[in-house]
């Protein structure tokens, strides 16, 4: 079985649920996913590309990345990486497989170690409390994914938000960047995947969460 970022923000969120989900097949209902954050991360990794190639700054908005750093050269094996089912994976000796699609990867010439870089999208400045929060899993698997497949870590992610900024007399979108390190523990990543992979394995599903909003939903249903 498959486990991403996804489940397993999911499982640290609500055990049940992703017991139901994930053994049972029973599925909550699907979240609202806004295309156009699925347009500007495709604008962002063309940017990155055409930086990659041209060595020249991404257009519209201009990332310094950290001193002694540099994009990863292959697009190749940037590209097999950028899709689940040719990206980074890891089986634990419980059978199950983690996978992740990298947006991008950073590499330091000096140290021969690597650094995952993702985009995001945002509406206003965030800092690395808010980038820890709501970010800190996926930054330690993208570590554990890169270390289990032979890319040495400097144990950070790095995340780039781009906001948009104004519209020029040309109408054209204005964006401000933003760039956030945040240290990125494998062994973190690990503990929480083979957490989710014994709850799996077990015959019963765990207690409903008091915390889970849908779990709240459900209880309250049954006394009606």
């Amino acid at each position: 079985m498959y486990l991403s970022n996804t489940t397993l923000k999911e499982f640290e969120a609500c055990p049940h649920c992703f017991y139901l989900d994930k053994k049972l097949n029973i599925k909550k209902p699907p979240p609202i996913i806004a295309g156009v954050l699925n347009a500007i991360d495709r604008a962002m990794k063309d940017q990155f590309d055409d930086f990659r190639v041209q060595g020249g700054p991404p257009k519209h908005a201009t990332v310094e990345l950290p001193k002694g750093w540099v994009l990863f050269s292959s697009q190749v094996a940037l590209k097999k990486m950028r899709h689940w089912k040719s990206g980074l994976q890891y089986e634990n000796a419980k059978g199950f497989t983690l996978i992740g699609a990298l947006d991008d990867l950073m590499f330091n010439p000096a140290t021969g170690l690597y650094m995952p870089l993702d985009y995001k999208s945002k509406g206003k400045a965030t800092d690395e409390a808010s980038t820890e929060k709501f970010y800190q899993l996926q930054g330690d698997i993208y570590s554990l994914l890169l270390e289990e497949n032979g890319y040495q870590t400097t144990g950070k992610a790095m995340f780039v938000y781009y906001r948009p900024s104004e519209i020029d007399p040309a109408n054209e979108m204005l964006w401000e960047c933003q760039a956030i390190q945040i240290d990125a523990d494998k062994e973190r990543a690990r503990d929480v995947f083979d957490r989710a992979s014994a709850c799996l394995l077990s015959p019963n599903a765990p207690k409903q969460s008091d915390d889970c909003a849908m779990c709240q939903y459900v209880e309250a249903r049954q006394k009606l």
